[in-house]
């Protein structure tokens, strides 16, 4: 199965409100669904 792709940056790193809220909906996807999923993180400042 293929999984399911989420590349994350720019303001969404800086905020730890939005991290909260993005995580729980990812839980709450895993909870209902079986495709796998992976993060990686989008580039910029923060990639080194």
């Amino acid at each position: 199965m293929n999984p399911l792709i989420i590349k994350l940056g720019g303001v969404l790193l800086d905020s730890e409100e939005a991290l909260e809220r993005l995580f729980s909906a990812l839980v709450n996807y895993r909870e209902s669904h079986q495709r796998p999923l992976v993060i990686v993180h989008g580039g910029g400042l923060r990639g080194g």
